[in-house]
């Protein structure tokens, strides 16, 4: 597990940035030295995003009996390499003028610079794929703390948000376009919400 390193702020307001100053523990103290600070927001998101099932393979394989499945060939399709022209569509569907990820690098940069990073970004994106290891920068996020209701020493009132880096996006909507393809496949028709062709009219 990569080491986390968190800053614990939450934007701009006003010009000015806010910054949290101080926190309650978990027994209910305050507690004020940034570093402790760090370590009570990522020991509270740790435990809160910790999934609380242990995975048995038994269990795994009962429930995926029955389930339906994709064709061979929709198969073959989803688990072939990438190409040049999956990540030009993923990228000229993202939405840009937004906050980077940890590397600094915007949609606007992958755009103005495709020709020269394309082939290489295809090459590591497929590495990936087969090695199943994704590079670390798909793998890093800038978290960032919004305010929610409620008493803002204590750390459940904090909702976080992560910017990550364009590379991942990209990868993960070029992947989820391929899905989007052979969903209608195992998704039953009653169910029609983000199924392409389907519409709740319908039903």
């Amino acid at each position: 597990v990569e080491k986390v390193n968190c800053v614990i702020e939450t934007g701009v307001t006003n010009g000015q940035r806010r910054v949290i100053h101080s926190l309650l523990s978990g027994t209910g103290q305050e507690i004020t030295e940034p570093s402790q600070i760090r370590r009570r927001a990522v020991s509270f998101y740790s435990t809160l995003y910790t999934s609380e099932y242990e995975e048995g393979e038994t269990l795994s394989e009962g429930f995926c009996n029955g389930l339906p499945q994709v064709s061979e060939e929709a198969n073959s399709q989803l688990e072939g390499p990438l190409t040049i022209q999956e990540l030009q569509t993923a990228l000229q569907g993202m939405q840009g003028r937004r906050a980077p990820g940890i590397d600094g690098l915007s949609v606007e940069f992958y755009r103005a610079y495709w020709d020269v990073l394309s082939h290489d970004l295809l090459d590591v994106f497929n590495e990936s794929l087969a090695s199943g290891s994704m590079p670390v920068s798909c793998r890093r996020a800038v978290i960032t703390l919004l305010p929610k209701k409620g008493n803002l020493q204590d750390i459940k009132n904090w909702r976080p948000v992560s910017l990550l880096c364009v590379d991942y996006k990209l990868l993960s909507k070029a992947l989820a376009t391929r899905l989007g393809r052979a969903v209608e496949q195992v998704i039953h028709r009653d169910q029609t919400y983000c199924v392409p062709g389907r519409s709740m009219v319908d039903n």
